[in-house]
């Protein structure tokens, strides 16, 4: 076996090869574009045997993410054959170069942020939904035979009943739009421009989630932008104040690989934390599922929710129920 490590300014086809050889050619996850952030990019690093890459990983610096004091590093991009001794090499060459940088914690998978992918999938017991990451579920054993335990667990929800519009949420509407608050559908004739508005916002409102580190306003654009072919701008809502600053938001988009008949993905819901904006989020997603019933639509996912976080309530009050689940890793070096 052989390892190869590159920095990144140095040119890597070999890691780029790996999932091709791991999964077949119909695989979900070859439809996946790669996922890397460079602002926190340390390492790649790939594992071939007898010539062929059948492993690989890449190193990100948490720069000043810390947990329980420590300073925290990621992996990610992880994909690997099902060999014990492969999966060992690779994870022995990621500690020792994350501690020799000054980790003093890995956690993983998690591709450079939170605002790429990250988790594992514990189960495929359910289709996978459109933007929802795939890969081999024998990769969470590896990660714990390497070391690593559970940090933090999430979910998504499916709800299939679409109820809506239920009188206090209703008069919770019309108490925000007597206060001037505006919602409206994203502008995405100005795409640009309106993600520059929201990006102060959306950096501030996800500052406190645990592992949460901030991206720039170019990189936080280029993910918006790439995802411009899936916007529907009435499943797409900016919440304003009187003063025009964005105050709530919502990010949903129609799940092409539905086979329960159409299906939406809420996939990011946030409001501002002053306690006037309390119920924010629920009058978004209310207006995106009034909407979505209205449409014919057969069920809505509530995706990637922290398990027991404020927006697991905001579901389950929308009849959203768990049927899937994800799982964070960390580990002492």
């Amino acid at each position: 076996m052989e390892l190869m490590k590159t920095i990144p300014d140095q040119e890597d086809r070999l890691f780029g090869k790996v999932p091709g050889e791991l999964y077949p050619p119909n695989s979900l996850r070859l439809r996946e574009s790669e996922d890397i952030n460079p602002d926190t990019l340390v390492a790649r690093y790939t594992v071939c045997k007898t010539t062929k890459p059948v492993a690989r990983a890449a190193l990100y610096q948490g720069k000043e993410m810390q947990w329980d004091g420590k300073s925290v590093w990621m992996v990610g991009n992880y994909e690997c054959t099902d060999d014990e001794q492969v999966a060992g090499l690779l994870f022995e060459r990621l500690f020792a170069d994350a501690k020799a940088g000054g980790a003093d914690y890995l956690i993983g998978p998690m591709n450079g942020s939170t605002w790429n992918n990250y988790r594992f999938s514990l189960s495929q017991d359910f289709p996978n939904f459109l933007l929802e990451p795939y890969h081999h579920l024998y990769y969470v054993n590896q990660f714990y035979s390497a070391g690593f335990e559970e940090v933090a667990r999430y979910v998504s929800n499916v709800d299939t009943e679409l109820a809506c519009d239920w009188p206090e949420l209703l008069g919770k509407e019309r108490a925000f739009a007597r206060e001037g608050v505006q919602i409206r559908s994203l502008n995405v004739d100005r795409l640009e421009a309106e993600l520059d508005g929201l990006y102060p916002f959306i950096d501030a409102v996800f500052r406190d989630n645990r592992f949460y580190m901030p991206i720039s306003r170019e990189h936080f654009k280029a993910k918006y932008l790439a995802a411009a072919t899936l916007i529907d701008r009435d499943y797409v809502l900016v919440a304003e104040n009187p003063a025009g600053r964005p105050v709530g938001f919502i990010f949903s988009y129609d799940d092409k690989y539905s086979q329960r008949g159409r299906s939406l993905v809420i996939k990011t819901l946030a409001r501002a934390k002053e306690k006037p904006y309390a119920g924010l989020g629920h009058v978004l997603a209310n207006r995106v599922i009034r909407l979505a019933r209205a449409r014919g639509y057969r069920s809505v996912v509530h995706a990637f929710i922290v398990e027991q976080g404020d927006a697991t309530r905001v579901s389950g009050n929308f009849t959203g129920r768990p049927y899937k689940k994800y799982v964070l890793l960390g580990k002492y070096l």
